[in-house]
């Protein structure tokens, strides 16, 4: 991915990094938007107020400048929406990361979120279908906390999002970083291991 490659460049990484970046997000937004079918919300612009980090420019800066000073190696995700986390995790984390991401793919364009990010980010993703509080402790089962960085943001009622987190801490390694979204807010928390 370009983001990955510009300090190797020598060009400046903060200013044009967050350009690209911003029109990646853009990309994603209009892909999911022309694929989706029977959710409303894509057809009018509500979901950029309330549903994902590709409308916050502030906030996705400050997922992609945290995610490149950690440089993880194997990001984990619970959940995919649009992709736009995904896609910032591995922008910021570069060609040598790699993406193990669990999802119901419950929505129209999924499938074509998917494909989006594999085509950007080839050979860098694996995706775990089904529900997330029973996929993510039969992927790790057996073994070692592994995960650099794990992103929670799936299903948001109460049981789901409590499980998800232990989860996804016993899935991070010490040292790593656990991203919470899940909220009936907008923020996010960040909380290393």
């Amino acid at each position: 991915m370009l983001l990955a490659w510009l300090p190797l460049l020598g060009l400046p990484t903060s200013g044009q990094e967050h350009e690209l970046l911003e029109l990646l997000l853009e990309s994603l937004t209009l892909g999911v938007e022309a694929r989706g079918g029977p959710e409303k919300w894509l057809r009018s612009r509500a979901w950029w107020e309330m549903s994902h980090v590709g409308n916050r420019p502030a906030q996705a800066r400050s997922y992609y400048d945290i995610t490149r000073q950690l440089a993880p190696k194997l990001i984990c995700e619970i959940g995919l929406n649009g992709g736009h986390s995904a896609a910032i995790f591995l922008a910021a984390a570069g060609p040598s990361s790699r993406l193990v991401m669990f999802d119901t793919m419950a929505f129209s364009y999924s499938n074509w979120t998917v494909h989006a990010l594999e085509q950007l980010f080839p050979g860098q993703i694996t995706l775990i279908r089904g529900d997330s509080t029973r996929q993510v402790p039969a992927y790790f089962r057996g073994a070692e906390p592994s995960c650099d960085l794990f992103s929670v943001d799936g299903d948001h009622r109460y049981r789901g999002v409590r499980i998800d987190i232990l989860n996804a801490i016993a899935a991070t390694k010490k040292g790593g970083v656990l991203w919470q979204t899940t909220g009936r807010s907008s923020a996010t928390t960040c909380t290393r291991a």
